[in-house]
């Protein structure tokens, strides 16, 4: 069995009816109303808070046209501002077969919180890169670029590199943000009550070490490939759908760290199964970054 992508693929957003449900395509039936202007009783990223305008504006809410209304409707993943014209995102989100492949039905929302707002910068996008070694099967390389027809004038968050191996080492504290389910999901459940929110939410996690991560999924599906893959999370405590190709990161003195991508996991916030992300540090996603780069300026 292989772990569900923490893409909305799962859950997705679709045009809200009249009698004021969303309808969620493939695996899911019908999900929560969007939050309203008075907190519902769910308020939550997977154990999470709720982020004060303006904290994060390399957050990327990549978009998908073809949904039709507002921002919130048609968001479908996360990514971050890396370089001026430049998103990282995980693969699952615009590979072939994914949610969004072509760059014309794409757009970028940068600098806001809150989806429904107009604040913020919206771009359109002239190209997507999925890394050509991305394989489903093990989250291996779960890895996109995304390049914006115009650069941002927001200040991009810095990748890791080699001397940030620290970050990684089981138990250490990591945040992770997004706009995705706030509803735990049971493992080897598909949900049937979801709820993404209008405001962006952020939750600390611990890092898994490899060997405890390799150990919960080795029994449940192919094995996860440790060298490229990076675990964090806690009963309660986790990204889900939606958060897909958000940015798992280190706050440090000189600035935030992004460690990982969202990719994917076993449930949300399920004990017995951390959240997957991509390992950013990893010798092929930073030679896939780097290269993508120089050779589309």
């Amino acid at each position: 069995m292989h772990e569900s992508p923490k893409s909305i693929s799962r859950g997705a957003r679709s045009a809200v009816l009249a009698i004021g449900l969303v309808l969620v395509v493939t695996l899911v039936g019908v999900a929560s109303p969007a939050e309203a202007s008075t907190p519902g009783p769910v308020t939550n990223i997977i154990g999470g808070t709720p982020v004060p305008d303006g904290k994060y504006p390399f957050q990327a809410a990549l978009l998908d046209l073809t949904r039709g209304g507002n921002d919130w409707n048609m968001q479908i993943c996360g990514g971050s501002l890396i370089a001026p014209s430049w998103i990282l995102t995980a693969a699952h989100c615009v590979e072939e077969g994914g949610v969004v492949t072509d760059p014309s039905t794409a757009a970028i929302v940068l600098g806001r919180t809150v989806l429904k707002r107009k604040w913020g910068e919206r771009h359109t996008v002239d190209a997507i890169y999925p890394s050509p070694k991305y394989r489903e099967r093990t989250d291996a390389d779960d890895v996109a670029l995304i390049h914006l027809t115009e650069p941002s004038a927001y200040a991009p968050i810095r990748v890791a590199q080699t001397g940030d191996d620290g970050f990684e080492a089981g138990g250490t504290m990591l945040t992770v943000i997004g706009w995705g389910d706030t509803i735990p999901v049971p493992p080897f459940v598909d949900p049937t009550d979801l709820f993404y929110p209008q405001r962006m939410r952020e939750v600390q996690v611990p890092v898994v070490s490899d060997a405890t991560c390799h150990a919960e999924y080795s029994a449940v599906q192919e094995p996860l490939v440790m060298s490229k893959t990076l675990c964090a999370g806690a009963p309660g405590f986790d990204a889900c759908f939606g958060d897909s190709g958000g940015p798992l990161f280190a706050t440090t003195p000189t600035g935030i760290v992004e460690m990982g991508i969202v990719a994917s996991g076993e449930g949300c916030g399920a004990e017995g199964y951390a959240g997957t992300y991509t390992e950013v540090n990893a010798r092929s996603v930073k030679n896939f970054i780097r290269d993508t780069i120089a050779a589309h300026p």
